[in-house]
């Protein structure tokens, strides 16, 4: 029996989680995937695509919305990224 075993970097590392957000409306009809934009996550963007249907980056997500002014809910999209 091993009384010291041998600890790799990479178990301690916090696994990095893509969060998407769902904002909507209850008096209007306003709608929008965003994201909180995260230093540790690149995000390249191919020109040739179109990036309708991504998510927008913000640096905080909004609290009331920008076409009524009512309170928004807030709805996390769970994503699995396997590889």
């Amino acid at each position: 029996m091993i009384n010291n075993p041998v600890r790799f970097p990479w178990n301690r590392k916090k696994q990095l989680e893509l969060r998407i957000y769902r904002m909507t409306c209850s008096k209007c009809d306003y709608k929008e995937d965003l994201t909180i934009k995260n230093p540790n996550i690149t995000t390249i963007s191919n020109p040739d695509c179109e990036h309708s249907h991504e998510p927008r980056e913000v640096d905080t997500l909004p609290v009331v919305c920008p076409e009524c002014g009512v309170k928004l809910k807030k709805t996390n999209i769970p994503v699995k990224i396997y590889y």
